[in-house]
């Protein structure tokens, strides 16, 4: 007696496994779920793919700014151009990264080279704010309604960026697991100490960066 095989219409494979499923950079392995111990040279290139270091990477170092680099020199960069542009840029720029994440919710960027080029558009938003707390207490348009704008502006599109960037490398990483969401975690933090330890040196230490004083012109002849 013979026994018949599946039937065309039959698929031969494990229940509730998907046989198409979106590839994700830090995606655990489908051996993983049927209780096989998958060998260490696998498991270190799923973890150390290319996309993947990218993508924390990008954590890495939007951390490093947001949480770091640029709120030491919030008030340097601010502040010579009045109280009022220091009070809409930390205003305006912490309601800006609960919009993007909201915004990331809806408009989730999937490709690494839109997420790269975005943060790079943050880093010369970045790189522009820093110039000004080097510059300050007299950076340029001090004294202008054009610099006010500008700097506020500069503030909430840098912050805006690397949230939005931030929630998307996140959530692309996140179908990877628990490995994954380790790993996203040592690149926030890494980063963020990373950020806070450059600065304090410049800011505490050799003072780099002067602050205007109230009711005094300091960039007059």
């Amino acid at each position: 007696m013979t026994r018949e095989g599946p039937g065309p219409g039959l698929q031969v494979g494990a229940p509730g496994v998907e046989e198409e499923e979106e590839a994700s950079p830090l995606q655990e392995p489908p051996f993983q779920a049927a209780g096989t111990t998958p060998g260490p040279d696998l498991e270190a290139h799923r973890l150390l793919s290319a996309r993947g270091a990218c993508l924390l990477s990008l954590l890495a170092i939007t951390n490093a700014l947001t949480n770091g680099v640029l709120p030491a020199v919030q008030s340097f960069s601010c502040l010579p151009y009045g109280r009022l542009a220091y009070h809409l840029a930390a205003v305006l720029g912490s309601a800006a990264n609960p919009l993007a994440c909201f915004l990331a919710m809806g408009v989730l960027c999937r490709s690494l080279a839109w997420l790269g080029g975005l943060s790079l558009l943050g880093m010369l938003f970045g790189a522009y704010l820093m110039a000004l707390a080097v510059l300050s207490p007299c950076p340029p348009l001090v004294g202008t309604t054009a610099g006010l704008v500008l700097v506020v502006l500069s503030w909430v599109l840098c912050l805006g960026l690397f949230s939005y960037v931030k929630v998307a490398a996140s959530s692309l990483l996140h179908g990877g697991g628990q490995r994954a969401l380790l790993a996203v975690g040592v690149a926030i933090q890494v980063g963020s100490l990373l950020g806070a330890v450059t600065m304090f040196p410049p800011t505490s230490i050799y003072h780099v960066f002067h602050s205007g004083m109230d009711c005094v012109d300091l960039c007059g002849p």
